[in-house]
Formats: structure tokens, sequence, C-alpha cells
């Protein structure tokens, strides 16, 4: 099968938002409040006339507890994660009046989530025990059993929590890491299975690029969208959506749109992905798309850049126009 992943193949919602929970530091720890995700759900422009923008939501861990990081983008540079942290990311999920219960507070319509499983570093030697087991992930067999226990008290901390969530459907599960090495299949496929077996969906974000982004059907994932690897203020250029939109034909999966704050991002790359939404057809179709917003929220983006809030509310609405500024080097 060719063309973009479409949202009617897996009766999902085409506009998924990334939210990252937790925090790099104890300042900047995250735990999201219904008023932080009006902003992502309800088109602030125009309160008097409620529209809907995200209705679908993925939670995804990263830390929990000072200099201990779930994020596989990040453990390098504290404590190692163990079971204590994969605990708590529950329970942060969880958590009354934040996160998955400020979702269900102001959704105004039913909302998807979908919550991305800790991934199991194979450097974590001395993960703690589970089910009176202690686990040591540099056996495949040790993290695929971490996998399947938190997918496991996920499941059954939802079945105990949705008559209190009406408003909200769970999913599936993201696995977390972007790439996928030799060493992570056996326990990749593993995980896909099990979700099968749960009968919830499995979901992919693999970089263009990346190893093992060819293999998503061979892996046994349901849906996965590729990044393109393009923030704008780097040696990668807006040729990489491009790539990134054939590569997403060919391979049958959805893209993603990211629009970030700092260093790497200038402050066109969302207009890059929004007017090529636009041609390369992932706005007007039912393609399955996945937006990431680093650095920064669409509650700060509202408050200091209304025009790019107003622009993402109407492509995630369909009505985006094509928007031309100084310099853009394509037409």
């Amino acid at each position: 099968m060719s063309g973009y992943l479409m949202a009617s193949e897996l009766s999902i919602h085409k506009s998924i938002c990334m939210l990252p929970c937790g925090g790099l530091s104890n300042h900047d720890r995250t735990d999201w409040t219904a008023d932080e995700l009006a902003f992502y759900q309800v088109n602030q422009e125009n309160p008097a006339t409620p529209q809907s923008l995200f209705k679908s939501f993925i939670f995804n861990p990263v830390s929990f507890r000072k200099d201990h990081f779930i994020h596989p983008m990040f453990t390098g540079f504290g404590e190692q994660a163990d079971v204590k942290d994969w605990t708590l990311a529950i329970e942060h999920f969880f958590k009354k009046d934040a996160n998955l219960y400020a979702l269900n507070q102001t959704a105004l319509e039913r909302t998807e989530v979908w919550a991305a499983v800790p991934y199991p570093a194979h450097h974590q030697k001395e993960f703690g025990s589970v089910n009176g087991k202690k686990l040591d992930f540099s056996s495949n067999d040790d993290r695929l059993t971490a996998v399947k226990w938190w997918i496991d008290q996920f499941l059954s901390r939802w079945e105990k929590e949705k008559a209190s969530l009406p408003k909200l459907d769970f999913k599936g599960f993201l696995w977390q890491r972007g790439s996928i090495q030799e060493n992570d299949e056996p326990v990749v496929t593993g995980f896909t299975s099990y979700t099968k077996e749960k009968k919830v969906f499995s979901f992919w974000l693999p970089f263009l690029g990346s190893y093992g982004a060819i293999k998503c059907k061979e892996l046994g994932f349901d849906a996965s969208c590729v990044h393109s690897n393009y923030y704008g203020n780097t040696h990668l250029d807006y040729n990489w959506i491009i790539h990134s939109t054939n590569f997403a034909q060919f391979y049958h999966t959805g893209v993603q749109i990211v629009y970030g704050k700092g260093v790497t991002f200038n402050d066109t790359h969302i207009l890059d992905y929004l007017n090529w939404g636009t041609k390369a057809l992932y706005m007007t179709n039912d393609a399955v798309v996945v937006y990431h917003f680093p650095k920064q929220t669409m509650k700060s983006i509202f408050l200091e850049n209304r025009s790019i809030y107003g622009q993402i509310a109407s492509f995630l609405n369909k009505t985006y126009k094509w928007t031309p500024y100084p310099g853009m080097p394509y037409k």
C-alpha cells in the first residue's frame, strides 16, 4: 500500500499533539493544567464561538524526580530511571486536576489519548523488581518484561479511572525512541505484539533516515509518522520536509510538524511546514500528522505570536492559506 497513512484506516483523529509530561529540571516540571490545555483544545481567538483544535494527545514521560530521566534523549545526563520513575509516570498521568483529568475537563468533543511507554535503556542494570524478579536491561527478555508490566499497569489504572474521564478514549501506546537499533528489534516486536494482544494500537515516530525507519510495518507498528529533521536554523533546509513527505507516501506513514523555540529554530520554519502541507496535501486530506512544540506551548504561542497561533488553528481546520514571507526560498 502506498500513499500517506490515513486516519480513517485506524478510525483515529488525523491531528495528534505530543505533550511532554514531566520536565528537564525542577523549574520546568510540567503537569498539564486545564488552563494550559485549553489553548490546545479550543481556539482562543474567539471564545464566544468555541471551535475545537486538537482532539488527540500523546502524553510522553520525561522526568518526574530530580536528575532521573525516562526519555531516551536525556538518559545520559543524570541517574538511570528505574521502576520508581516508571511508576511515577503513571501516577502523574492520572494526577487529579492535571494531565488526563485536565484534558477531560476542557474537551469540547470526545478526545483520544495515547501514552508513550518509557524506553528500557539497555545500560540500566538495576531497574528494580517486577512481579518479584529483579530486572537487568542488558537482557532483552527483562526489557520486554518491564515494557509489558508498564502497559499492564497503565491499562489497569485506565480501567479504574475511565469512568471519571468520560470524554476521553484511550487508543494505544507509543514507542518512545525515534530510532530502533538492531538490539532493540526483539523488544519492539514484542511490544507491538503485546499491544495487539491487548487490543490497542502501537505507534512510532521515527526520524527520517534513522535506523529502522523503513521497517515500520515489518516491526509491527499500526501507525507511524516520520520526522523530517527540519528545524529552520540548521544545515538541513526546507527540502527535508519534501523528502519526508516522499518517504511517508512511499512507506505509508504520516508526517510530523515541528514548531519550536531556541537556537536551532528560525522564525519561519512553521510556515514552511504549513505551506507544504497545502502543497503536499497533508493538510487537506486525511493524512495522520503529529505536532510538536519544543520549548513552548500553545498558550505561550497565543500570548507571544497571535498570528502564528491563528495559522496553526486554521491548518488544523483545513482553512490555512499559503503564506509567503520575505526571503522565502520556494514558490
